[in-house]
């Protein structure tokens, strides 16, 4: 009856960590999806700066006033806009990163607790998944068997 709860704990486990991944996968969506919404509505606006700018040039132009001093503000903005941009991209990597991080953690115990319910091997240095017939860890070389 022991090896029996002992399986029953794993699969529970098991069942556990899996909702934690389909979580943690959701909000990682969620989050990068928010990031790039932020991202969009600032290249939107940058584009719109670009329009009025590209305007107000042409209208200088068509009344013969080619002085375009009073763009400045314009490219200002764009330059604003551009920074703006790249740190929400780089925000949106980091947060990518993070995830992933988490998200290959609960993988690697999902796989552990896996492999030690059907009676497997786990290294006892990385924690790595391995064969019964294994002398030797694949992942980081320690001495198994």
């Amino acid at each position: 009856m022991g090896l029996l709860d002992k399986i029953m704990n794993k699969d529970e486990k098991v069942s556990q960590l899996q909702g934690e991944l389909s979580s943690l996968q959701l909000r990682k969506e969620s989050i990068v999806s928010a990031i790039q919404d932020e991202i969009n509505k600032l290249q939107n606006e940058k584009n719109s700066v670009f329009c009025q700018a590209g305007m107000k040039a042409y209208n200088s132009w068509c009344q013969g006033e080619p002085d375009t001093s009073g763009l400045s503000a314009f490219w200002n903005k764009v330059i604003e806009l551009d920074q703006a941009i790249k740190e929400k991209q780089e925000k949106k990597a980091e947060m990518v990163a993070r995830y992933d991080e988490e998200i290959n953690l609960i993988q690697s115990n999902i796989s552990i607790s896996m492999a030690v319910a059907n009676g497997g091997k786990v290294c006892p240095s990385c924690k790595a998944v391995i064969k019964e017939s294994d002398l030797f860890c694949e992942k980081c070389g320690t001495r198994v068997g």
